[in-house]
């Protein structure tokens, strides 16, 4: 709860660790990218994907955005077992999928490109009850959309503009739109397959790299 990462040796866990630097909240999630030697975490409060290099923990580097912090579940982030791109679900519905190797491998200034595959939306059914029915749940209609264009994953604000000149907003969504678990196939064959849960109770598989 101190919010920093503390990388541990096993063998002299005591004395052998390092810490990377301190963010106001610690990562709900994290995942590690076998390709890079790199670990992958979500910052919240900034509302970045953050990578964090074995050998140099202390720093971090900004590999895309998301447009909501992200999802409840502690398996919203993953790499792939066999690639190193990265898929993200968040509050909103929204799965994002980034392959940060340009920036990680000797290009940190470059921009990244970053695509949201596919979003989901719940809400409430008109007339039906806010507590839920006797099961527990709650009745409302879900939609998935997608279709959305790639861009640039920007990893601050554009030169000459200041944070009050921004502003900060926040929304409140839905507990049933949010990701609440996320995960790459594990197989060579299948290793684009992205599997993607929501609080509704949807589950979507699709091929990601097509």
């Amino acid at each position: 709860m101190s919010g920093h990462l503390r990388l541990t040796s096993l063998r002299t866990s005591q004395t052998d660790y390092v810490l990377s630097a301190r963010s106001r909240w610690p990562p709900t999630s994290i995942a590690y990218c076998d390709a890079l030697f790199t670990i992958i975490a979500p910052e919240d409060s900034s509302e970045c994907i953050k990578a964090y290099g074995l050998r140099c923990l202390y720093s971090s580097l900004t590999v895309g955005r998301i447009p909501s912090p992200v999802g409840p579940g502690l398996g919203v982030i993953d790499v792939g077992k066999f690639h190193s791109s990265i898929a993200v679900g968040t509050a909103d519905g929204s799965v994002t999928v980034t392959n940060p190797m340009r920036k990680v491998l000797g290009k940190p200034k470059a921009k990244g490109w970053q695509q949201c595959i596919f979003k989901h939306e719940w809400v409430r059914r008109p007339g039906s009850s806010n507590e839920g029915d006797k099961n527990g749940g709650r009745q409302g209609m879900s939609r998935i959309t997608e279709g959305y264009k790639v861009e640039k994953a920007d990893s601050g604000l554009k030169s000459g503009k200041r944070i009050k000149d921004v502003g900060v907003t926040t929304t409140i969504y839905e507990e049933e739109t949010a990701v609440t678990a996320l995960a790459w196939n594990p197989n060579l064959s299948c290793g684009g397959w992205l599997a993607v849960g929501w609080g509704s109770g949807l589950l979507r598989v699709q091929d990601v790299s097509i």
